[in-house]
Protein backbone atom coordinates (compact mmCIF):
# COMPACT_ATOMS: atom_id res chain seq x y z
CA UNK A 1 0.00 0.00 0.00
CA UNK A 2 1.42 3.35 -1.01
CA UNK A 3 0.72 6.40 1.10
CA UNK A 4 0.81 9.77 -0.53
CA UNK A 5 2.70 12.53 1.17
CA UNK A 6 1.28 15.99 1.20
CA UNK A 7 2.24 19.21 2.88
CA UNK A 8 0.46 17.98 6.02
CA UNK A 9 2.53 14.80 6.26
CA UNK A 10 1.68 11.15 5.79
CA UNK A 11 -1.87 9.80 5.78
CA UNK A 12 -1.33 8.09 9.15
CA UNK A 13 -0.07 11.31 10.73
CA UNK A 14 -3.11 13.18 9.39
CA UNK A 15 -5.46 10.54 10.86
CA UNK A 16 -3.76 10.78 14.27
CA UNK A 17 -3.92 14.57 14.21
CA UNK A 18 -7.60 14.46 13.24
CA UNK A 19 -8.34 11.98 16.04
CA UNK A 20 -6.55 14.20 18.57
CA UNK A 21 -8.42 17.28 17.36
CA UNK A 22 -11.72 15.38 17.53
CA UNK A 23 -10.95 14.23 21.08
CA UNK A 24 -10.31 17.84 22.12
CA UNK A 25 -13.71 18.83 20.76
CA UNK A 26 -15.40 15.96 22.60
CA UNK A 27 -15.96 13.76 19.55
CA UNK A 28 -15.55 10.05 19.96
CA UNK A 29 -13.16 8.45 17.56
CA UNK A 30 -12.75 4.77 16.88
CA UNK A 31 -9.83 4.60 19.34
CA UNK A 32 -11.84 6.23 22.18
CA UNK A 33 -14.76 3.89 21.46
CA UNK A 34 -12.50 0.86 21.82
CA UNK A 35 -11.12 2.21 25.11
CA UNK A 36 -14.62 2.68 26.54
CA UNK A 37 -15.51 -0.87 25.40
CA UNK A 38 -12.46 -2.15 27.26
CA UNK A 39 -13.54 -0.29 30.41
CA UNK A 40 -17.04 -1.75 30.14
CA UNK A 41 -15.71 -5.27 29.68
CA UNK A 42 -13.44 -4.77 32.71
CA UNK A 43 -16.45 -3.75 34.79
CA UNK A 44 -18.43 -6.79 33.72
CA UNK A 45 -15.42 -9.00 34.42
CA UNK A 46 -15.20 -7.57 37.93
CA UNK A 47 -18.91 -8.27 38.45
CA UNK A 48 -18.48 -11.83 37.24
CA UNK A 49 -15.51 -12.36 39.55
CA UNK A 50 -17.47 -10.98 42.52
CA UNK A 51 -20.43 -13.23 41.75
CA UNK A 52 -18.16 -16.25 41.42
CA UNK A 53 -16.44 -15.42 44.73
CA UNK A 54 -19.80 -15.07 46.48
CA UNK A 55 -20.95 -18.39 45.04
CA UNK A 56 -17.73 -20.11 46.15
CA UNK A 57 -18.09 -18.59 49.61
CA UNK A 58 -21.63 -19.96 49.81
CA UNK A 59 -20.40 -23.42 48.91
CA UNK A 60 -17.64 -23.33 51.54
CA UNK A 61 -19.65 -21.76 54.35
CA UNK A 62 -21.37 -24.02 56.79
CA UNK A 63 -23.59 -21.63 58.70
CA UNK A 64 -27.02 -20.57 57.50
CA UNK A 65 -26.22 -16.89 58.03
CA UNK A 66 -23.15 -16.99 55.79
CA UNK A 67 -25.09 -18.80 53.06
CA UNK A 68 -27.86 -16.21 53.27
CA UNK A 69 -25.33 -13.37 53.03
CA UNK A 70 -23.70 -14.95 49.98
CA UNK A 71 -27.11 -15.38 48.35
CA UNK A 72 -27.91 -11.73 49.02
CA UNK A 73 -24.60 -10.68 47.45
CA UNK A 74 -25.36 -12.68 44.33
CA UNK A 75 -28.73 -10.95 43.98
CA UNK A 76 -27.08 -7.54 44.30
CA UNK A 77 -28.92 -6.53 47.49
CA UNK A 78 -27.30 -4.81 50.43
CA UNK A 79 -26.13 -7.58 52.77
CA UNK A 80 -25.93 -5.52 55.96
CA UNK A 81 -29.47 -4.19 55.57
CA UNK A 82 -30.81 -7.64 54.75
CA UNK A 83 -29.06 -9.27 57.71
CA UNK A 84 -30.28 -6.52 60.05
CA UNK A 85 -33.83 -6.97 58.82
CA UNK A 86 -33.57 -10.73 59.32
CA UNK A 87 -32.22 -10.30 62.87
CA UNK A 88 -35.02 -7.89 63.75
CA UNK A 89 -37.65 -10.28 62.38
CA UNK A 90 -36.19 -13.05 64.56
CA UNK A 91 -36.20 -10.70 67.55
CA UNK A 92 -39.89 -9.83 67.10
CA UNK A 93 -40.78 -13.49 66.58
CA UNK A 94 -39.13 -14.40 69.88
CA UNK A 95 -41.02 -11.67 71.76
CA UNK A 96 -44.28 -13.62 71.40
CA UNK A 97 -46.44 -10.49 71.34
CA UNK A 98 -44.61 -8.64 74.13
CA UNK A 99 -43.93 -5.02 73.24
CA UNK A 100 -40.23 -4.17 73.18
CA UNK A 101 -38.83 -1.11 74.94
CA UNK A 102 -36.07 1.19 73.70
CA UNK A 103 -35.59 -0.80 70.52
CA UNK A 104 -33.73 2.03 68.79
CA UNK A 105 -31.09 2.26 71.55
CA UNK A 106 -30.82 -1.53 71.65
CA UNK A 107 -30.18 -1.80 67.91
CA UNK A 108 -27.69 1.09 67.90
CA UNK A 109 -25.70 -0.36 70.79
CA UNK A 110 -25.67 -3.81 69.16
CA UNK A 111 -24.41 -2.36 65.87
CA UNK A 112 -22.08 0.38 67.11
CA UNK A 113 -20.07 -1.75 69.55
CA UNK A 114 -18.74 -4.23 66.93
CA UNK A 115 -18.47 -1.42 64.37
CA UNK A 116 -16.14 0.59 66.59
CA UNK A 117 -14.11 -2.48 67.58
CA UNK A 118 -13.65 -3.54 63.96
CA UNK A 119 -12.71 -0.08 62.68
CA UNK A 120 -10.25 0.45 65.56
CA UNK A 121 -8.66 -2.91 64.82
CA UNK A 122 -8.41 -1.94 61.14
CA UNK A 123 -6.74 1.38 62.01
CA UNK A 124 -4.53 -0.32 64.62
CA UNK A 125 -6.00 1.83 67.40
CA UNK A 126 -5.59 5.16 65.59
CA UNK A 127 -8.67 7.09 66.73
CA UNK A 128 -8.22 9.94 64.26
CA UNK A 129 -8.22 7.57 61.29
CA UNK A 130 -11.10 5.56 62.78
CA UNK A 131 -13.18 8.71 63.22
CA UNK A 132 -12.40 9.74 59.64
CA UNK A 133 -13.43 6.32 58.29
CA UNK A 134 -16.64 6.40 60.34
CA UNK A 135 -17.39 9.96 59.26
CA UNK A 136 -17.71 11.28 62.82
CA UNK A 137 -15.77 13.70 64.99
CA UNK A 138 -12.89 12.25 67.02
CA UNK A 139 -14.42 13.59 70.23
CA UNK A 140 -17.69 11.81 69.41
CA UNK A 141 -15.77 8.58 68.82
CA UNK A 142 -13.99 8.92 72.17
CA UNK A 143 -17.34 9.56 73.91
CA UNK A 144 -18.89 6.45 72.31
CA UNK A 145 -15.85 4.32 73.16
CA UNK A 146 -16.14 5.40 76.78
CA UNK A 147 -19.91 4.74 76.81
CA UNK A 148 -19.41 1.20 75.44
CA UNK A 149 -16.33 0.57 77.63
CA UNK A 150 -14.16 -0.18 74.61
CA UNK A 151 -10.47 0.08 75.39
CA UNK A 152 -7.82 0.77 72.80
CA UNK A 153 -5.02 -1.79 72.57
Amino acid sequence: MVETRTANGTGAARRKAAAAAGAKRGKRTSSTRSISRKKTSAKTSAKKIAKRAAKNAANRSSSRTEKKAAKVLRKGKKPLATMTESALEDYFRKLNGTTPGDLYDLVLSEVERPLFRTVLAYTEGNQSRAAEILGINRATLRKKLKAYSISIQ
